[in-house]
């Protein structure tokens, strides 16, 4: 369906231990994200209907969520983007040895780097107050930036009512 190399933007706000809720696009295609109780809910753009499904399906998900198994080995990938946890652990983990790399600002916060010089991408935390996490900068030609921001401020995670099971719809 999507190919490594693609453009990403991921705009997620997280729950330690709760779930999250955003948007991901990869190439044009846009999934809206819910992970709250016991559930991960998916809402596609019709571009990505159309990818995985066809015009007909296209039509008929269309503004319509899809419940997927919160489990489910096939979709831990998209799980783990709904987790503050998963999300750290994906993007943080799996690392060479760590060296400084140059301080500076991040959203005008005051930062320390710190890079990892068998990928190339450098990390940056909050030199003042709080230690967070402030953004991670892929090497050029990688895919991007991912930016931690909003920390401590209030998410509301309601689930979508009368989501279609995604083990309906693929008859398992």
């Amino acid at each position: 369906m999507v190919s490594a190399g693609k453009p990403i933007a991921l705009d997620m706000e997280l729950v330690a231990g709760k779930g999250g809720k955003g948007k991901i696009v990869v190439d044009g295609l846009g999934v809206d994200l819910i992970a709250a109780e016991r559930g991960v809910y998916v809402s596609g753009n019709s571009a990505l209907y159309e990818t995985i499904a066809g015009p007909t399906a296209a039509r008929v998900l269309q503004g319509r969520w899809l419940k997927v198994p919160p489990k489910s080995p096939s979709y831990a990938p998209l799980n783990s983007l709904a987790s503050i946890e998963g999300l750290v652990d994906t993007t943080l983990a799996d690392h060479g040895s760590l060296v400084a790399a140059p301080s500076g600002t991040v959203d005008g916060v005051p930062a320390v780097g710190v890079r990892d010089p068998s990928k190339g991408a450098t990390l940056y935390v909050a030199a003042t107050g709080v230690p967070y996490p402030l953004e991670i900068v892929k090497p050029a030609g990688g895919p991007g930036r991912i930016v931690f921001d909003r920390w401590n401020q209030p998410v509301t995670l309601k689930t979508p009512a009368d989501p279609i099971s995604i083990e309906q719809l693929s008859g398992r």
